[in-house]
Order: structure tokens, then sequence, then C-alpha cells
């Protein structure tokens, strides 16, 4: 049976290696065989595993098995695992709070190809064109009654629909650079949005009054295709650059997002070690700090992007990546101290030295 110890007001990993086995440098060894993946959090009255062996005060022990964990360590200093006059060892915590500009990484987006136009223009109006993200997509004609299958059937795109791809990288047939549209934003703002069956079923309704058959034939292309290759959905209604991203854009939102899972992951690890502690310790204690350090946390967090996000803004930096980013690092910052903050916090009122 493996021997257990309670571990008291001012007590590390350092501290119980040395006096109950006889040698600190095996603290890693306890911190292995408990899974404690954070040694500079103990609790008072928290009960730890010791490996089989007997200390004979001269470091001799037998264990099990050999450390899988690693640390740095500053020569002539402790590993920093308790909370009196050691060194600290590990410079960076496993914190992460990093808030992605959309939360949901599973959101529907549709794909846009625009192309440089053929035809000359004024350079504003050029700039409307290709810049979707800064000045978002509005129909050539608002006001025409254009039907939704003649303005796939017969290309009259002079009409009050846009025509997206709900493919991932938008549709092969078409060249140009992709700009993404969340349809959720885009409906949010009064866009109407027609899906593939309702696309094919007014394509039908013209069918049913062509008499031309060579027309016919050329329409009856056109729906296979809009139905498998373009995998079209049209927008009625102008839809705002809120819900447009470029393709950087799209990648830096999933980089984010990535990591945001990660910080999630964390947080929930961190919250399941607190209530297996409050379940040992017969206290809400352990759950009730740890939920602190988080709220702060993810508090401090929401708070930064939008003050990184502001800070972009003034800077300049108003869409794109750019943006992203700067409120992705506005949330690091402040997600980060708030996390501190409430910890520093937590350890005062709980009178943690």
């Amino acid at each position: 049976m493996l021997k257990t110890y309670q571990v008291r007001p001012g007590d590390s990993l350092w501290r119980i290696a040395e006096q109950q086995l006889g040698n600190p440098a095996l603290w890693p060894e306890i911190a292995r065989l408990n899974m404690i993946r954070r040694p500079e959090r103990l609790y008072v009255g928290e009960r730890v595993y010791l490996p089989l062996g007997t200390g004979n005060g001269n470091g001799a022990v037998r264990v099990v098995a050999s450390s899988s964990l690693h640390a740095t360590s500053v020569p002539g200093h402790a590993p920093s695992l308790g909370y009196e006059k050691q060194k600290p060892v590990l410079p960076v915590q496993t914190h992460i709070f990093i808030i992605a500009d959309e939360f949901d990484p599973f959101r529907r987006k549709l794909v846009r190809k625009v192309a440089v136009p053929k035809a000359p223009m004024a350079p504003e109006e050029l700039e409307r064109i290709l810049r979707p993200d800064k000045y978002g997509f509005k129909p050539r004609d608002a006001s025409t009654n254009v039907s939704i299958g003649r303005h796939v059937g017969q290309n009259m795109t002079n009409s009050k629909y846009i025509s997206t791809s709900e493919k991932l990288l938008g549709s092969p047939r078409f060249e140009g650079q992709r700009y993404f549209i969340d349809a959720k934003k885009a409906e949010a703002a009064g866009v109407k949005i027609h899906e593939g069956e309702a696309i094919a079923k007014d394509l039908d309704r013209v069918l049913s009054k062509t008499k031309d058959p060579d027309l016919t034939a050329r329409i009856q292309k056109i729906k296979e295709l809009s139905r498998v290759a373009d995998r079209e959905v049209l927008l009625e209604g102008a839809v705002p650059s809120a819900a447009v991203k470029s393709s950087a854009a799209m990648a830096a939102t999933r980089g984010l997002q990535v990591v945001e899972g990660v910080g999630i992951a964390l947080t929930i690890y961190d919250m399941g070690k607190a209530t297996q502690m409050s379940v040992q310790q017969h206290s809400v204690a352990p759950v009730a700090k740890e939920t602190v350090r988080q709220a702060g946390g993810w508090g401090g967090a929401w708070a930064g992007a939008e003050i990184g996000g502001a800070a972009g803004g003034l800077l300049g930096i108003e869409t794109g990546p750019g943006a992203i980013i700067t409120g992705a690092v506005g949330a690091f910052i402040f997600g980060t101290a708030g996390f501190f903050g409430a910890d520093w916090a937590v350890r005062k009122i709980g009178g943690d030295k």
C-alpha cells in the first residue's frame, strides 16, 4: 500500500521529498505519482501519495518508476513548488486566455469570389468592389424584379441577388479572391438567404415557360452546375462589411480558435483537478478558488479583446487579420493579468502564502 502524506502550511513537493523520502531531488516522483501538472500549487490538507520505499536520511529511496516530469531549475535554488522563500523556476505557467473574434468555429460561411473587373472604372469604385471586407457586398440593382431563376439560369446578374457558394473554398468554376460571408451576421443585417432548393425550384419554373430547345438545354446544364459544382446560394440584400472576411482574416480567426480551444481545455482540466481536491478535502474551497481564477482570466480576456480591437482602430487597423490579431493580443494580456490578479486575491483572502 502506498504511503500518503497530508500537505501542511508552507509545504512544497521539494520539502515533502526532503522530509519524507530523504532526498529533495525526488520531488518529480511525487508529482508523477499524483499526476500533479502544476506542482507550484499545493493545497493545505490535500493528501498526496509517496513513492514506495523508505527514506534513510541520506537520500536513498526505492522508486517504482522513473519520472517523466521535467522542469528547469536555477542553480543553488529549489524548484518553485511551494509558497515560501523558493525562487521561481517554471517561468511560464500554461494559462491561455484567447478570445477569437468568433467563438464558434462551425458557424456557416458562404464564399464569394471577387475578380478585377475588365471594364475601366474610377479608383474609388474599384476599391469598393475589391475590398468587400471594408465596404461589404451590394447587389447590382436592388430595385429590379429579375427572378432567382433568371439571375442564375440566364445570367441576369443586374438583380437584387448576390451569388455565393457553400463549398469550403467556393465554386471551382470561377477565379478571384475568396471572401467569406458569415451567414448568421448577414441574416442579422436583414439579408435573405435563398438555398439551393429554392434556386432549383425557380429554375424549373423558368424552364416550364421556355419554348426554345437550345435555351432549355442551357438552363438544364446551369441548373446541374449550380446544384452540384457550385453549391450555389443566393443572398438578397446588402451584406455589411462586419459579416465579410478575406482569406487572410479567416486564416487568422481559425488559428486563434484552435488556441482558444486549448485554453478552454486547460480550464476544464484545472477545474476538474480543483473539484477532485474539494472532494478529497471535503471542502468547497479549492473549486471556489479555481472558479475565481478562471473567471478572472476569461473576464479579462473578453475585456482585453474589446480594448485590443479599439486600440487597433485608433492605429487605423479596423479590418482584416490585423484587427483580429490586435484583439487577440489584448485578450491574452488582459486575460493573463485577470487570472493572476484573481489568483493573488484568493491567496490573500484565503490566507495562502
